[in-house]
């Protein structure tokens, strides 16, 4: 679908009726970290073969998702802001059916403070729903998500799924007539009984908009950064059984299963680790 210079990866895809809008992220312009995507007809004839430069203005634009209204497309990607205190947000552009952009920048669909990221869009026959992971909470992700109209314009945001430790990557699915169904990776510790201490599939249906749902949280989070002396790793506040924060090694291998307080880091190799339970995995360096 493209042979342009450099690199495209993590595609997305949707349907208006008539064509697949397919959208990537694309490193054509010298590197650069931009969205590119392109028509293809059900007989699969590539309609754009040059690609359409759905956002280049962005400073590493990434994680596309694509909605469809039946007329126009919905892109939506999670961009870095530099010069802000939210890092990553999520932002959109519209895409018509004859493959022009309707809005050239872009928009901002959430900027908010820490980190907005891998978002998913559906079309629920009125409005587009936008869910991504978000940390405006603290120190793990929840998502949260925001209305867009179908002229681009924006609700404020809401919260979607709000429980204990993570939330990620979020995905939807949706029949006419029905609810939404909202599925995602999320943290199970113990569940009816049974311990897991991992990630599982979680799934919900919903009407996202409403009256979102309480945070749960039973005890409390990891709620500061950890640090190294003399190879010990303290996490100098209180975890519950269901946070279960390990350390992973370079190659994102969990080596150590951490808890507040300090954690004996002798027995591992030197070199940089990542401790996971905080927004963007926090590096920690250990040394000899």
């Amino acid at each position: 679908m493209s042979r342009a210079p450099h690199w495209q990866t993590d595609p997305a895809i949707g349907y208006d009726g008539t064509n697949f809008l397919v959208a990537w992220v694309d490193g054509r312009l010298n590197y650069l970290i931009d969205i590119y995507g392109t028509r293809v007809s059900p007989g699969g004839t590539v309609l754009d073969t040059a690609g359409i430069a759905i956002c280049t203005t962005g400073c590493e634009l990434n994680h596309p998702d694509i909605g469809s209204d039946g007329v126009n497309f919905l892109v939506v990607f999670e961009d870095y802001f530099p010069d802000s205190l939210s890092f990553r947000g999520i932002r959109g552009a519209r895409v018509a059916p004859g493959g022009t952009v309707l809005d050239t920048a872009g928009f901002t669909i959430s900027g908010r403070t820490f980190e907005q990221r891998y978002p998913a869009v559906i079309f629920d026959g009125t409005n587009y729903e936008v869910v991504w992971q978000d940390y405006r909470d603290g120190y793990f992700s929840h998502l949260y998500g925001a209305r867009v109209t179908t002229a681009g314009n924006v609700s404020d945001s809401f919260a979607v799924v709000r429980q204990a430790s993570n939330q990620l990557a979020p995905a939807f699915a949706l029949e006419t007539g029905c609810p939404l169904l909202l599925v995602y990776q999320g943290w199970v510790g113990t569940y009816e009984g049974r311990t897991y201490n991992s990630y599982r599939i979680w799934g919900k249906l919903t009407a996202l908009g409403a009256a979102g749902e309480a945070r749960i949280v039973p005890g409390s989070v990891i709620s500061a950064r950890p640090s190294i002396v003399r190879s010990v790793l303290n996490l100098d506040a209180q975890t519950d059984a269901l946070t279960q924060p390990f350390l992973l090694d370079i190659t994102g291998r969990r080596v150590l299963h951490l808890h507040a307080g300090p954690n004996d880091v002798r027995q591992l190799s030197p070199g940089v680790h990542f401790v996971s339970a905080v927004p963007s995995p926090t590096k920690v360096v250990i040394q000899r």
